[in-house]
């Protein structure tokens, strides 16, 4: 039964009486007919109106019923009809488009615009369908059954833990003399963005003293006394255009927002939630974009591509990867609350269950899916982007990457040109290729080699993007003290910082006890031994 317009009481909270309610219920009446009759003519003009018809036979995007509605305003005021109640185009398109298909107005209608809402029909028909496929195709689909049989015929291998990680803990992995005198200069001779963090040094790798090397067409599950610690996926996804997809949006973001590791050669972008600075932590979509000029819009609409990225991202992990690892975010996002996502800076209409919509550009084709659930709260794009060995801790035990591109000068193999994931803990090497996946620990010792860069010739210029999964473990822990309501000793209680391993944590406290300013305050300097 449909809810009634008409409350049965007055706002004293005395009760009306029938013959009022029956009053009020006539007027509703009417000034629905009123307002169903004023549509009929707007909707009637629309019939005459060439332009309108020609965007109806292709409105199947959001930006396309955007139009679509404005026009509706429109021609709305030039009727002189009763101003529109202001709502979003879907919802106003979608009001007329099923008045349109309604039997008795449909036979109403002109052939012309009848063929306009047949062919818009039609068009949404086949894009229905090459979603789905893109979906089944793109490792975005999960199917329990097919996920079981392909991780069964992953390859397995067993390793040992290193005494000592190798390549050695805090160097820049080095593959050869020619990459060693490329890099030289950034690593050598620059000038350190924070003077407080040490200088890292550079390691000629030792390819014999690895366990395994990891070629650009394997995939494999590692194990370690029974322990998962290390899964490769190569060819992750069928459809080279949701690939093509994700990477162009990367370039948009490595051109728009900051880099967060200057002290590494490359870039990496945070996108996602962000708990702030130390001195004033707040949890918020990260704030990193470079020009505060540009367009408003535009850098939205790059939130918004970037999310979707990750949505994307997100499914394919929940398809292709084990269990432990997709039960291992999902417990974390748990944690923090199922309705914090990564939702475009709230553009994607996430609901208290952490689902909404997201869209895929493939050939200038738009496919918006809804009700879908949104990728964890934070990540990070990166172009050329390497580091030292390091370790970090996060709030969840596994992290996640995906490689989108890799081009490099043609006439030095793959494999001769840097850029390669070292997982230092176990000695092995995974060779880089796009459209690889790659999950491991980052509490364990971790690594990217040095690129093979020639800055001189354009047409061998090096490019590797990807994206990733790593979470800052200050955000928890600030929604934690959110939760509680604190509002002082939040700083004392956000731990380590966004960007920096504990070592090198540690590495800027001694300096600031050793300095000349700290020394002369009691408690500081040297300990005494």
């Amino acid at each position: 039964m449909a809810k009634d317009a008409i409350g049965s009481y007055h706002a004293d909270g005395s009760r009306k009486s029938g013959a009022q309610m029956k009053r009020e219920r006539k007027m509703v009446h009417e000034i629905r007919q009123m307002k169903q009759s004023d549509r009929e003519i707007l909707y009637k003009a629309l019939e005459e109106d060439e332009a309108f018809c020609q965007v109806l036979a292709s409105c199947t995007t959001l930006q396309d019923q955007y139009v679509a509605a404005e026009r509706l305003f429109t021609l709305n005021n030039e009727l002189g009809l009763p101003a529109i109640t202001s709502q979003h185009s879907f919802h106003l398109f979608n009001e007329f488009t099923s008045w349109a298909h309604r039997r008795k107005n449909l036979l109403k209608l002109s052939p012309e615009f009848r063929d306009s809402l047949f062919d818009r029909r039609d068009l949404q028909n086949t894009i229905s369908a090459k979603k789905s496929r893109l979906a089944k195709e793109g490792m975005m689909s999960v199917n329990l059954v097919e996920k079981d049989i392909f991780l069964q015929n992953l390859p397995v291998f067993e390793v040992e833990r290193f005494n000592r990680p190798y390549p050695p803990r805090e160097k820049f992995i080095c593959k050869t003399d020619v990459i060693w005198s490329r890099n030289k200069s950034f690593i050598y001779d620059r000038k350190l963005p924070n003077p407080c963090l040490p200088r890292k040094y550079m390691h000629i790798v030792d390819l014999h003293r690895l366990q395994k090397d990891v070629g650009e067409s394997e995939s494999g599950q590692f194990f370690c006394d029974g322990e998962l610690v290390l899964v490769v996926i190569c060819g992750a996804t069928k459809r080279n255009q949701l690939l093509h997809f994700m990477d162009s949006t990367i370039q948009q973001v490595i051109n728009t927002r900051r880099n967060i590791r200057k002290e590494d050669p490359g870039h990496l972008s945070q996108m996602g939630l962000s708990a702030g600075s130390r001195k004033a932590p707040q949890l918020n979509w990260v704030k990193n974009v470079v020009s505060k000029s540009s367009q408003v819009g535009t850098h939205t609409l790059v939130d918004y591509a970037a999310s979707s990225c990750f949505v994307v991202f997100w499914q394919m992990v929940k398809v292709l990867l084990p269990n432990e690892i997709v039960f291992d975010f999902e417990n974390f996002m748990k944690k923090i609350g199922e309705e914090r996502r990564m939702d475009g800076n709230k553009t994607m209409n996430s609901d208290k269950h952490g689902r909404g919509e997201f869209t895929v550009t493939i050939e200038d084709m738009f496919f918006r899916f809804c009700n879908a659930e949104l990728a964890p709260i934070a990540g990070v794009m990166g172009e050329n982007y390497c580091r030292h060995v390091h370790n970090k801790s996060q709030p969840h035990q596994w992290a996640v990457s995906l490689t989108t591109s890799r081009t490099c000068d043609p006439s030095v193999a793959s494999v001769d040109a840097g850029g390669h994931f070292y997982l230092a803990e176990y000695g092995i090497r995974i060779q880089a290729a796009a459209n690889t996946i790659i999950a491991w620990k980052p509490k364990d010792w971790h690594g990217t080699s040095l690129f093979l860069f020639d800055s001189g010739n354009v047409k061998k210029e090096f490019h590797q993007r990807g994206l990733s999964f790593v979470t800052s473990i200050r955000i928890p822990k600030l929604i934690a003290a959110l939760k509680k309501d604190k509002s002082t000793g939040v700083e004392d209680e956000l731990g380590d910082e966004d960007n920096h391993s504990n070592h090198e944590n540690d590495a800027v406290v001694e300096k600031l006890r050793q300095s000349s300013r700290l020394k002369e305050k009691k408690g500081y300097g040297a300990k005494k031994l």
